[in-house]
């Protein structure tokens, strides 16, 4: 989720200064929010979506597809380089 609003953000050319303004929230918990920091408040998060226009949706959750799972767990290419 944090890569889709650095992306919402950048593509709407906004500053993560100006976003943080028009959302009411410290450039800091932008940042954190944008860096998939743990513990940001919900309210961050719903300012942020609300500032840039989106719509926030909850859904069933399904078997993760193949690019979730690559998200979540990214592959090392050097991990199998001999040493």
């Amino acid at each position: 989720m944090s890569r889709e609003l650095v992306r919402q953000r950048r593509q709407r050319r906004l500053s993560q200064a100006s976003l943080a303004a028009s959302a009411g929230v410290s450039l800091r918990s932008l940042q954190r929010l944008e860096a998939g920091a743990p513990g940001v408040a919900l309210d961050t998060l719903l300012r942020v979506v609300q500032a840039l226009g989106l719509e926030l949706r909850l859904r069933a959750r399904g078997r993760p597809t193949l690019d979730e799972l690559r998200d979540l767990y990214p592959l090392d290419e050097d991990a199998d380089a001999a040493p």
